[in-house]
């Protein structure tokens, strides 16, 4: 079985979904199903199953995967990917490196702006 079809022909479209519809995939009960609709009422629609994997607690990579195979869509995604690592390493290193030469956060919470380090030749 393909994990891109439904069982039973179940499709939930979390972005569109209400508490009933969700609580029929097995994993979601009452309360995240709330949460799930909570959440998309602050924050907006789900762009991605990543997003919704990081803007829904407890949601992990096995979990969002059994769901999927169930029948719930993401923005009408039914597939989760994870970017590769090496792509993730880089945008965090360099996200890491513009952050610390503008700005850095003291203890008491007062920002400070700092120079970044000079390299010698």
């Amino acid at each position: 079985m393909s994990s891109s079809f439904a069982l039973d022909g179940l499709v939930v479209e979390v972005n569109e979904a209400t508490e009933k519809q969700l609580v029929q995939l097995k994993g979601i009960g009452s309360k995240t199903a709330q949460l799930i609709i909570q959440e998309r009422q602050r924050a907006g629609a789900y762009r991605s199953v990543q997003e919704f994997s990081a803007r829904i607690k407890g949601m992990g990579k096995k979990k969002i995967e059994k769901l999927l195979q169930q029948g719930m869509r993401v923005n009408g995604q039914a597939t989760f990917t994870v970017p590769s690592v090496e792509k993730s390493l880089r945008s965090a290193t360099v996200d890491s490196y513009v952050s610390s030469s503008k700005k850095e956060e003291t203890a008491e919470g007062k920002m400070m702006y700092v120079r970044p380090k000079q390299l010698s030749p």
